[in-house]
């Protein structure tokens, strides 16, 4: 039998006390962005608004400088995702929420009725938009879009009785359709496919958001030089009926992925990115510990984002775990500007559902894994020191945003074992 520190014999049934977290956020839990151990609270920059849905389902806004705390809907509830963290963007295309405005009529137009039903937002804003008496029938706005260059297209959309509908990106001097999306309703449920414009149409994401709304996006190219297009919106695509859907919230933006909501009036409108971070790193230890982080992680499609860094405030010094370009896990160590640790995880997260890795590390003895699959490990390896700033969902640069929510993250001052952070990384 085993005896404590004091001399006096254990009791049967002893169990060693686990080493408690130094460092415990949990937003998807607490709806905050304050440490649960020592009250650490972070820092956001960001001087322009952020666009979520709220736990009610309702799209809203966080203020300049304020956490936005975004939900996901899986068809009956909304649930937490924890505090987001994203790119910044702008968003081209003017009058997102009311299409009587900048927007023309397209081979003949359709039939609008302005403020029809509630949107997203909760005010009755959403129009309908229903096809005179031809397929071809659309509504457009006229934009400027650089040559070569990736944009994503989305709109918030409810069907009234349409059967197909279409979403296209329209060259006005080559007068080619660039980049087209097709929409198939099915009892209200949209599903999309490329409509076979020059450009494939990639990244195509169908969001429920509750409430017969579906945010639909997709990425395309514009061509080599021409920079007039159009926003093209077609209601009703295979019968010649009165048919057609509620449109709302039009989106253009220059990524290769869709993000967070950008509303517009007269005039192009940027969200500044999500940097999240705090100066105090005394919870941390250099020399060994465990990282676990949840959270969740938008859909994948070859661009680099970071969990989270510890670093002295440059790239000289930094622990971080990112996504890496090839869409897998990555842990990126590096002391006094020499690579430790760079090692890539096998396996690719999972976009949009609940994602958990862990690593562990110290001297010589560096392990990670996420959703339980393989462990990954490097034995050569020095950890860096004199750490300034933790940074999470995005990189020691303050850069490549998570494009996503933390949900979780925590740090333990030991070196757990690999038996640990394995069972900790199933999800």
């Amino acid at each position: 039998m085993g005896y404590a520190k004091n001399g006096m014999q254990r009791k049967k049934g002893y169990k060693r006390r686990q080493p408690m977290p130094s460092l415990h956020f949990a937003p998807a839990t607490d709806q905050t962005s304050t440490d649960r151990r020592n009250g650490l609270a972070l820092t956001l920059t960001r001087t322009t608004e952020h666009a979520y849905h709220n736990s009610a389902g309702t799209l809203v806004v966080a203020a300049s400088g304020a956490f936005a705390y975004p939900h996901s809907y899986d068809g009956s509830n909304w649930t937490a995702d924890g505090f987001g963290s994203h790119l910044a963007a702008t968003n081209v295309c003017l009058q997102s929420e009311v299409t009587g405005t900048t927007w023309a009529a397209g081979n003949g137009g359709v039939t609008l009725a302005a403020n029809a039903i509630a949107a997203p937002d909760g005010e009755t804003t959403a129009d309908s938009l229903k096809q005179i008496d031809n397929v071809n029938d659309h509504l457009l706005q006229t934009i400027t879009l650089s040559a070569n260059t990736d944009y994503t297209l989305s709109l918030y959309a409810k069907n009234i009785d349409a059967t197909t509908s279409s979403l296209a990106i329209f060259d006005a001097t080559g007068s080619t359709t660039e980049g087209q999306i097709d929409i198939t309703w099915t009892a209200g449920v949209p599903s999309l496919a490329d409509g076979g414009g020059t450009t494939t149409v990639t990244s195509m994401v169908v969001t429920d958001v509750s409430d017969g709304w579906y945010r639909l996006s997709g990425t395309f190219k514009t061509d080599a030089t021409n920079t007039s297009h159009q926003y093209r919106i077609f209601p009703e695509t295979t019968d010649t009926a009165a048919q057609g859907i509620y449109a709302w919230g039009m989106d253009l933006k220059t990524k290769t992925i869709v993000t967070p909501y950008i509303a517009t009036t007269t005039g192009a409108v940027t969200r500044n990115a999500d940097d999240i971070q705090t100066s105090d790193v005394t919870w941390y230890r250099d020399a060994q510990g465990t990282f676990i982080w949840r959270g969740i992680i938008s859909p994948l499609n070859g661009v680099t984002r970071y969990l989270f860094s510890v670093n002295d405030g440059t790239a000289t010094d930094r622990n971080e775990a990112l996504i890496h370009a090839a869409d897998t896990h990555r842990a990126l160590i590096t002391d006094g500007g020499a690579n430790q640790v760079t090692n890539l995880l096998n396996n690719a997260p999972t976009a949009g559902a609940l994602v958990r890795y862990v690593q562990a590390y110290e001297l010589n003895n560096f392990s990670h894994v996420s959703e339980n699959q393989t462990l990954e490990t490097d034995t050569s390896c020095t950890m860096p020191e004199d750490m300034t700033t933790f940074d999470i969902g995005q990189a020691s640069t303050s850069g490549s945003q998570l494009i996503g929510a933390t949900a979780e993250i925590i740090f333990i001052k030991t070196r757990k074992s690999n038996s640990f952070i394995q069972t900790r990384s199933i999800t």
